[in-house]
């Protein structure tokens, strides 16, 4: 795979994807994220940079997440793969723009069975439009 360097300053929608990983299961947990900040020994504006994307988190970081939360490292990378291979959000500043307002919306329902719901309607959704395009 190519290497890709990113000049603008936009987070790659991988370090998105795993930072929303590591968000939703740190509130699912119920675990504050000072509190998670400082088991990591980081500040709470690193991790808020984490679970943003807006830092990239290095493999030893990832493992060390993963523990505090009790989850294994690979559940962190859930969607990573399709983060990397979605074009869209990677070339359109305002589909960037807007899965982000998206995931903001969704992280911000508080209970974790509505936003499970959310997301399985969603991803259905996109299937299905997926579906409707191969056929066209």
């Amino acid at each position: 795979m190519p290497r890709v360097r990113r000049t603008d300053k936009k987070p790659d929608p991988v370090d998105v994807a795993v930072g929303w990983n590591i968000r939703q299961l740190r509130q699912s947990a119920g675990i504050r994220l000072e509190r998670m900040a400082g088991q990591l020994d980081l500040s709470f504006q690193q991790l808020q940079r984490y679970e943003t994307g807006a830092s990239r988190i290095t493999a030893a970081m990832l493992i060390r997440i993963a523990h505090v939360l009790e989850v294994p490292a690979a559940q962190l990378l859930t969607g990573a793969t399709e983060a990397a291979n979605d074009r869209a959000l990677q070339d359109d500043p305002e589909e960037h723009q807007a899965a982000l307002a998206l995931a903001r919306d969704l992280l911000a329902i508080r209970d974790p069975a509505v936003r499970r719901s959310l997301q399985l309607h969603l991803r259905a959704l996109a299937r299905a439009g997926r579906e409707t395009l191969s056929k066209a």
